[in-house]
């Protein structure tokens, strides 16, 4: 039972480094469409995304693909939930400031 719970810590790490790697990348395209925009020299960057991208598809390759899924639904769900979460509390606070709106006219 240890030696699972040490697997899927192990496993997590790795995802939360892939999330880690998301964002580089993802800023490193940001820079990119700056500089294309600009007119300056992207070898460079486009060089460095393609790198992020080699690391991050090694790093998914290591993990156990069960386990990834899991990992990717289960943070999807959380946000989805959040989301709701969130909805739900401007809607609430919507209908009390309409409903304390009515009352005060």
């Amino acid at each position: 039972q240890n030696d699972w719970a040490v697997n899927i810590s192990e496993e997590l790490a790795l995802y939360e480094d892939i999330v880690k790697l998301e964002r580089k990348i993802e800023e490193k395209e940001d820079e990119l469409n700056f500089k294309t925009t600009n007119g300056e020299n992207i070898n460079n960057i486009k060089y460095d995304i393609k790198k992020l991208e080699k690391e991050k598809k090694n790093i998914e390759n290591s993990i156990n693909p069960k386990v990834l899924h899991l990992i990717k639904v289960s943070k999807e769900e959380n946000k989805l939930s959040e989301e709701s979460l969130i909805r739900n509390r401007m809607s609430f606070g919507l209908s009390k400031r309409l409903k304390n709106k009515m009352v005060a006219e």
